[in-house]
């Protein structure tokens, strides 16, 4: 049997490994877009169903990545935007034989983390304010 010569990978294999594996850190709340990249995205030529994650291919075969998500209110930010950069990092590689130049991690929100409610009388309080 002859080996595969060529290979082409999709955008949405990129983003399954991302969502996949960054949506297992505590503290992750969710991807959700952003008008920047999706404006961008459009721009550029990228047709994405999910702007919250984009990935730009450069020459010579490596790819800029841009992530958008929500994070648990609570969480020291710059460390998880640096544990989510270095999960980005190593496992697209890992899957994907394709390496990365530049992550962009742009954290939009802050949310609840799943399963877990607001604490009571809080939104009356700030209704007040």
């Amino acid at each position: 049997e002859a080996p595969c010569s060529e290979m082409a990978l999709s955008d949405k294999v990129f983003e399954a490994i991302v969502r996949r594996y960054v949506l297992q850190i505590p503290g992750v709340v969710r991807f959700t877009s952003s008008s920047f990249s999706g404006g961008l995205a459009e721009i550029i030529g990228r047709r994405t169903n999910e702007s919250s994650i984009v990935v730009d291919r450069l020459p010579g075969g490596m790819v800029d990545v841009a992530a958008t998500v929500v994070l648990a209110f609570g969480t020291n930010i710059p460390a998880l935007a640096r544990q989510i950069e270095a999960v980005i990092r190593a496992k697209v590689p890992e899957y994907t034989g394709v390496p990365i130049r530049k992550i962009r991690i742009v954290v939009q929100d802050l949310g609840e983390a799943e399963g877990t409610a607001e604490p009571a009388g809080e939104s009356s309080l700030l209704g007040d304010l």
